[in-house]
């Protein structure tokens, strides 16, 4: 997606002076829903991850007051290494809430104040802010989170924030502010003291004559590259549905879990099986050998067979000698798996990043072992489910990039989301059933 400026400067006029949007940015874990909550001054937003932009509207001291929640970015993150689907909520955050007219807009960017904001913190920030274009700085106050946890003052803190915190707050004009969201029911004057640094940001704006536009194009551009995305990922439902047949049963299973570090094989293992009401069956972290776990599952045999992890972006020819020892022990690991001629072979995935064509010619170099009759029982397991916020499976793999779609095709597009906060439910039952049609369609 092409993304350009959106926040150019234009005249204000009086009829817009009461209403005000104000559009939280931030970091995973920052805070910006519970700052959203302590703003409005009741816990109107529900609490957990932002998967897609989400106001709520209340009257406050005679504006009518509108804050937006928006997803956070990974506090390290480049906008590259970012989720299409977040970039395109951030792009379109301006212009969501209620048709109200052209409100005054004010970002909230909010940064938690108990751990350092180092240099890569910054470019995560500048990168992702540019997203509104250039004039968003103009507009923005800083806002500090998680004051209770901060183990020095504010204005300490802010003094050994280095050149990477002075950086942002010169780029906001030095407006800041500061939320302990745990006090949101008995704190209201620190949100009355944030709207009034908010009001006199707007009071330069209404002397200035100028505030900031919502790039209308910009946002169309980015709503029809949705339609387009879902019209695509309606087909592919179709096509997968297609493919799918129910026939019978095995009662004996063998899964040979595969992916990248991190890509939550281990955690799918104990979800599979159901670990944990009886304590976790693989423990998390790197694993140096194959490990096999068995347990009874919807009237199966189920073993559960867990592998070492690949890095996620590098191919084994490309790993360094300090990594060789270990990319040696990961295609052990595959090849030792395979020899074990599992019905079933899992390639987890997480839904919470970008899978492009680099993740997928690294993955591509440790399934080498794999042969062409393993592909035809092989499955992508989704996992992190919990990221896709109800979201359709096939939106997000049609935003995922090449690298996804490339693994999807060698496995005739066999997919499963796997949630591993959440044991029991139907998940499992289902991915068992779309094992068992596979193996009966390739007998």
């Amino acid at each position: 997606m092409m993304l350009s400026h959106p926040g150019e400067f234009c005249p204000s006029t009086d009829t817009e002076s009461k209403k005000l949007n104000i559009v939280l940015l931030g970091c995973r874990g920052a805070g910006k829903t519970s700052s959203g909550n302590t703003l409005l001054g009741e816990a109107l937003f529900s609490p957990g991850r932002t998967a897609r932009c989400a106001w709520r509207r209340a009257d406050m001291a005679g504006r009518t007051l509108t804050v937006v929640d928006t997803p956070g970015w990974w506090k390290s993150a480049t906008v590259d290494d970012t989720a299409e689907l977040i970039k395109q909520e951030l792009v379109c955050s301006p212009s969501r809430g209620p048709a109200l007219g052209p409100p005054h807009h004010a970002f909230l960017l909010v940064i938690p104040s108990d751990v350092p904001f180092q240099e890569d913190f910054r470019i995560s920030v500048r990168e992702h802010m540019g997203l509104l274009g250039p004039s968003v700085w103009s507009h923005t106050v800083v806002v500090f989170t998680c004051g209770d946890r901060r183990s020095v003052a504010l204005e300490k803190y802010i003094q050994q924030g280095g050149e990477a915190l002075q950086w942002v707050l010169g780029k906001c004009g030095h407006r800041y502010g500061i939320l302990d969201n745990k006090k949101m029911a008995v704190g209201g004057t620190q949100a009355t003291e944030l709207l009034g640094t908010i009001e006199e940001m707007l009071a330069g704006e209404e002397e200035s004559g100028l505030h900031y536009e919502v790039d209308r194009e910009l946002v169309e551009e980015v709503e029809g590259l949705r339609r387009e995305q879902q019209r695509g990922a309606r087909l592919r439902l179709r096509k997968v549905q297609s493919e799918r047949e129910r026939q019978s049963t095995m009662m004996k299973l063998t899964i040979l879990m595969l992916g990248h570090r991190r890509s939550g094989k281990s955690s799918s293992g104990n979800t599979i099986l159901g670990a944990e009401g009886r304590g976790q069956c693989f423990q998390l972290g790197t694993l140096h050998a194959n490990m096999q776990q068995q347990g009874e599952m919807e009237g199966w045999r189920v073993a559960v067979v867990d592998t070492p992890g690949w890095r996620m972006c590098k191919p084994p020819e490309e790993a360094g000698a300090d990594h060789r020892p270990n990319e040696a022990v990961v295609r052990r690991g595959v090849t030792e798996g395979v020899s074990l001629c599992p019905h079933a072979i899992l390639v987890c995935v997480r839904a919470d990043v970008t899978y492009g064509e680099d993740t997928w010619r690294a993955a591509g170099g440790h399934l080498l072992p794999l042969l062409d009759s393993c592909w035809s029982r092989t499955l992508v397991l989704l996992t992190h489910g919990d990221c896709l916020a109800g979201r359709a499976t096939e939106q997000h793999i049609q935003r995922a990039g090449r690298g996804l779609w490339a693994l999807l095709e060698k496995c005739s597009n066999r997919y499963h989301v796997m949630d591993n906060k959440t044991m029991g439910g139907t998940q499992v039952r289902e991915l068992l059933l779309k094992i068992e049609e596979m193996l009966v369609g390739n007998w």
